[in-house]
């Protein structure tokens, strides 16, 4: 993957990260609660694995 679809991919997670917390906040659920936590949890960790990915690929 290169540096920019990296970068594309880190942007839309925290979108969709964001929006998912916002409906949850509308249904007065925190961000870690159900399944629209579990998909927070789950682009977390893809974001966590891209950004270790990018510092290993860098050295």
């Amino acid at each position: 993957m290169t540096p920019k679809e990296q970068e594309l991919l880190l942007y839309l997670a925290s979108i969709v990260s964001g929006s998912i917390a916002k409906e949850l906040q509308k249904a007065g659920m925190t961000s870690d609660e159900g399944v629209g936590g579990g998909h927070i949890r789950k682009i977390r960790d893809l974001v966590k694995t891209i950004k270790e990915d990018t510092l290993i690929n860098n050295k």
